[in-house]
């Protein structure tokens, strides 16, 4: 028995060559090789990431699209929210009118696609003092969330500014050379300009960390520890070479767990580049903001969502408030835009929601 999770996010092609492999591994071309798999997900959350593409082409990559889909693939509906509190019903249904874009703002100056944010949620004109008040206290479940890297970068380095002032920075310095192979000849590429690039998935040139911050990994290392992309977690110790952490996200059977971490070598996957490089560089990022892809599939008691801007594409949204349990736990920080705007005196404040119109919405 297979299972995949956040199914809605594997691109088209993914998905055919999941069937290819099991086809040729099990030698029949029963679909998926006869293989019971289970796909569990959610279209009303992110897409596949394609980028540059328009709303058609990233609709296209989905693999509802797939003759598979339609032919192999047998639908069973979840209609509970586990994640929120039993007594939430009206923080359950207002989520499921979000991820459905059915909302529509009430204001007399709103534009097409805004909506207003419940006044139940906590509007702040400083997510950053309203998540993490004080860091006395355990934080490990309290997350900021943001459309881009770089608005998150911006949040995580202002907050590791403010943890634990008496303790000193250390920082890791990244070694970032060309690969050069015969697709790749473009070899006098500037140091320093490497040094200042920070593609979607890969760690920063100057690293900085403290004992006791919040990191995530942003590699698979060994999934048999737990350590693999996307789990969060402590600095307990920080070495010259490798840096001493603790599982405080992901199984339960790791959750508390030291490890030591490595340099490795990192590739980007940013097919925009026009040669290719690598840096040898700790996998870490820190955890304190997040982007709203990245985290999906997890679950925080407070959750900030900061938009400098509105949010670009399809379920962004509904995956940002989707992390809390509750309107309570959800603080939110509005900058003007001119598709959204924040009114501290009255508490007021509205947004675009993007939400792509499909045929037939197929939920998993």
């Amino acid at each position: 028995l297979i299972f995949i999770d956040e199914a809605s996010m594997i691109p088209l092609n993914a998905f055919r060559a999941l069937d290819t492999m099991l086809q040729d591994i099990t030698q029949n071309s029963i679909p998926f090789g006869g293989k019971l798999i289970v796909l569990a997900g959610d279209f009303r959350q992110t897409l596949p990431v394609l980028p540059k593409s328009n709303i058609a082409g990233i609709l296209e990559n989905c693999i509802f699209r797939s003759p598979l889909y339609e032919k192999a693939v047998e639908h069973l509906d979840l209609t509970q929210n586990v994640r929120a509190d039993l007594t939430e019903t009206e923080f359950k249904d207002w989520l499921l009118r979000l991820g459905n874009g059915t909302l529509r703002s009430s204001h007399p100056n709103s534009v097409r696609g805004q909506f207003d944010i419940p006044p139940q949620c906590c509007l702040t004109s400083n997510v950053v003092e309203s998540v993490f008040p004080d860091f006395s206290v355990d934080r490990t479940k309290s997350v900021i969330v943001t459309p881009l890297n770089d608005d998150a970068d911006r949040v995580n380095e202002r907050i590791l500014s403010v943890f634990d002032r008496d303790s000193p920075v250390t920082e890791y310095r990244s070694i970032d050379t060309v690969v050069e192979d015969e697709s790749n000849k473009i070899c006098q590429v500037n140091t320093e300009f490497l040094n200042s690039l920070t593609p979607s998935g890969m760690p920063p040139h100057h690293l900085k960390l403290k004992p006791g911050c919040s990191v995530m990994l942003i590699r698979n290392l060994d999934s048999s520890k737990g350590l693999c992309n996307g789990t969060r977690l402590r600095v307990v110790s920080l070495g010259t070479n490798v840096i001493e952490v603790c599982v405080i996200s992901g199984n339960d059977k790791f959750t508390g767990k030291h490890a030591f971490i490595p340099r490795v070598k990192l590739i980007p996957s940013d097919t925009s580049l026009p040669f290719k490089f690598q840096r040898i560089q700790f996998p870490l990022k820190l955890a304190y903001c997040l982007t709203i892809n990245k985290s999906q599939g997890q679950e925080f008691e407070t959750v900030g969502i900061y938009l400098p801007a509105p949010v670009f594409s399809h379920g962004q949204l509904y995956v940002a408030f989707s992390r809390a349990k509750r309107f309570g736990s959800v603080f939110v920080q509005i900058d003007d835009h001119s598709h959204q705007c924040m009114d501290n005196k009255n508490q007021e404040a509205r947004t675009i929601n993007v939400v792509y119109n499909f045929r037939s919405r197929p939920d998993l």
